[in-house]
Formats: structure tokens, C-alpha cells, sequence
């Protein structure tokens, strides 16, 4: 998988500045789900934030929400 400096893949690009339908047509295009699950719930490198975090720190609630109601997304991750 692919990750930028910070240890983000494109799930957390997203989560940060992306739109929901953006992360539908990326989600989708994810041939294996162990690999979006594994994207879904990736800490990055400096904060150790998950995609979840990032979505909520940048006020975008109704990602946070989709995110949460997934049951791969480990809603009781931790970062730093």
C-alpha cells in the first residue's frame, strides 16, 4: 500500500479534504477488503491518526458518520 510522508494512504486524503462520493468511487475500485479494512483503520506515522480522526478533526461529520457505522472501522482506535 502507499502512503505519503506522513504514513497517510488515500482513505486518509479523503477523510481530510475529499467528498463522500470520492471516497465511494475509491472504496469501490479496492479489489480486496482485508486491504480497505487495513486502509480503513491504518494509524499515520505522526499523529497515529485513522482515517476516522482525520474526518472528524476536519469538521467533515457526515464522513465521520459513514465511517463509523462501518463495522470494519475500529471506532475505539487511539492516536497519540
Amino acid at each position: 500500500m502507499t502512503c505519503d510522508e506522513r504514513g497517510q494512504n488515500l482513505i486518509h486524503k479523503i477523510a481530510e479534504n475529499g467528498s463522500l462520493k470520492s471516497l465511494v468511487i475509491v472504496a469501490s475500485h479496492i479489489s480486496s477488503d482485508a486491504l480497505l479494512n487495513q486502509m480503513l483503520n491504518e494509524h499515520d506515522t505522526i499523529h497515529g491518526n485513522t482515517p476516522l480522526h482525520l474526518a472528524i478533526m476536519s469538521g467533515r461529520g457526515n464522513m465521520a458518520q459513514l465511517f463509523a457505522k462501518c463495522s470494519d472501522v475500529n471506532v475505539n482506535a487511539q492516536n497519540k
